[in-house]
């Protein structure tokens, strides 16, 4: 078995694992992800209960990075559905509307990297823009 070197780590995120389904994201309950940006790769750690991912993603294949904000899908769909009952739908959806969800994504041709963000957004803002840089770096080199 042989051990590849990464090379020196320039960046790391971490936050909640999330999900994705019908481009709808949820952050999940229970567990970690870590993002982690080096010279040639951008490596995603995930560690839930019952299981685990670990994801990379050359550099010079990432596609876009964004950071997403967006409400609950609860938060809409049962505001809709008690709107009738003495308005108390209104709540639910000034609550979708106010109280948003983020997420940092990282996209490539055949993969994608999901967090949900815990803290400040600044630090996941400057983590975006080191994958860009490093990226961009390397598709000059080539």
């Amino acid at each position: 078995m042989t051990i590849r070197k990464r090379g020196q780590l320039i960046a790391e995120v971490s936050g909640k694992p999330a999900n994705i389904k019908l481009n709808t994201f949820s952050p999940g309950i229970f567990g970690s992800t870590t993002i982690q940006l080096f010279p040639q790769r951008v490596v995603e750690a995930t560690k839930r209960i019952i299981s685990s991912r670990n994801a990379e993603i050359l550099v010079d294949e990432v596609d876009s990075v964004e950071i997403v904000k967006q409400g609950n899908p609860t938060g809409l769909w049962l505001g809709i559905l008690t709107i009738s009952i003495f308005g108390l739908g209104i709540i639910f959806l000034s609550l979708y509307v106010v109280v948003k969800r983020r997420f940092l994504i990282v996209r490539s041709k055949s993969n994608i990297q999901l967090l949900a963000l815990k803290d400040d957004e600044t630090l996941y803002q400057q983590f975006m823009e080191s994958v860009l840089a490093t990226a961009e770096g390397t598709k000059k080199e080539a």
